[in-house]
């Protein structure tokens, strides 16, 4: 079964000023020392500025398209749809980079060494982020977040190489090796003196909208060992998706609902397949063009289209032979590793539809928990539901639950 739609991007109302004027990625390294107290982390990074520019969208405001390069590495090309500001509200402001680092690190500090260079500003986050006015930027469980930006009134030039350090410690005894993420973001300040004169006076507030990886949630966003014994290298923290064609909502106004993703099943294929397309539910209730699938009555929701903080979920056709059925991947990793592991698989839809990833199997407040099981057989098949119950009604029955954490949670639905 295969069909087209049209992927239309949603623009929400917002009134803001926006920093997203440069970016800093580069290849890095790390070193690792131990005192009687402490064991100090160092991160070094070369990189190069690249600028962001902002075009007009329609009907208001801007999309900004940054493209990253990685020294000596590959490049991305990011846009966030920003509905509702001018080219003119952008204050000249580079970019900041949140990372995670374990929760008991401490004694931050930072310099990039260059043309205007000098010391970083970085700041431990004792306070909630936001990467819009809906949307919470999310660490994982035993983690911390780490605010590195340019120090204000930073002169630094796009296109030139600079060297970036960051340091911090964790009291002794501390582990042989720490997990490290870092997340690139815009930065949108509302009520500030750029700001367009009719919010002005709105109160400030800083969000930090996601371009590279595109995920408000750290257990999405690939990390890094650092440890004594092996110099990092940040090209695995830049292997996730970029943000691509994604509108941010600085409006406070609810996001779009969320579409009904309809369950059916073939009795005598014993396969269970889910769709939320308009034109296939028609056809699969019709049962004249496509015949033997029926409405199970379960159902459960997701975005049309990328929303801040969600993943992609992707649709591959499992061909005859392997399957004649559907897989839904959930995010980029197991989408890429979807298509290396098995070639012959068709890819649909990479943005089939769009859903929040849970945290060490914990799905962020207000969505809902949804669970995967595998046929465990020749013609492999999946089943998707919101019921743990009914999950484990099917692994009773043979069905094996794939998932993260104690629950074993694959997705999170919108609410």
């Amino acid at each position: 079964m295969s069909i087209f739609r049209k992927l239309i991007r949603i623009a929400l109302p917002v009134a803001c000023s926006l920093s997203l004027s440069s970016c800093l990625i580069g290849l890095g390294s790390s070193t690792v020392t131990t005192t009687a107290t402490s064991t100090n982390y160092k991160l070094n990074f070369t990189a190069t500025l690249s600028t962001c520019t902002p075009v007009p969208l329609a009907p208001n405001g801007i999309t900004v398209s940054c493209h990253l390069q990685v020294s000596g590495g590959p490049s991305w090309t990011t846009t966030a749809n920003l509905p509702g500001i001018t080219p003119a509200s952008l204050p000249p402001i580079f970019d900041p980079v949140i990372l995670q680092v374990p929760q008991n690190a401490g004694s931050f500090s930072g310099t990039i060494t260059g043309p205007g260079g000098g010391a970083l500003a970085v700041t431990a986050v004792t306070a909630s982020l936001m990467a819009d006015s809906l949307t919470p930027i999310v660490a994982e469980p035993g983690y911390q977040l780490v605010v590195i930006d340019f120090a204000p009134g930073a002169s630094l030039s796009t296109g030139v190489q600079y060297a970036f350090q960051l340091d911090f410690s964790i009291p002794n005894p501390a582990p042989t090796s720490i997990v490290a993420k870092v997340l690139f973001t815009g930065k949108v300040i509302t009520g500030s003196s750029a700001a367009p004169a009719e919010i002005a006076a709105k109160a400030t507030t800083t969000y930090y909208p996601p371009l590279l990886p595109c995920s408000a949630n750290f257990a999405d966003i690939p990390g890094v060992t650092i440890s004594a014994s092996s110099p990092v290298n940040v090209l695995p923290l830049l292997s996730a998706q970029p943000c691509n064609d994604v509108t941010y909502n600085f409006s406070g106004v609810a996001t779009p609902t969320p579409v009904t993703v309809v369950e059916y099943y073939n009795a005598s294929l014993n396969h269970y397949f889910i769709t939320w397309i308009a034109n296939e539910i028609a056809i699969l209730d019709a049962g004249v063009t496509i015949k033997g699938w029926t409405r199970t009555g379960q159902t459960l929701k997701a975005y049309a289209t990328a929303q801040a903080g969600t993943s992609e979920v992707c649709r591959f056709y499992i061909p005859p032979g392997l399957g004649d059925s559907h897989f839904f991947g959930r995010g980029t990793t197991e989408c890429n590793d979807t298509r290396t592991k098995f070639p012959s698989f068709v890819l649909e839809d990479p943005l089939y539809m769009h859903v929040f990833l849970p945290a060490a199997g914990v799905c962020p407040t207000g969505t809902t928990q949804i669970y995967r099981v595998f046929s465990n057989r020749p013609d492999a098949n999946h089943r998707y539901m919101t019921s743990s119950a009914l999950r484990d009604q099917m692994v009773a029955m043979g069905w094996l639950a794939e998932g993260d954490g104690p629950d074993q949670v694959v997705m999170c639905a919108p609410a």
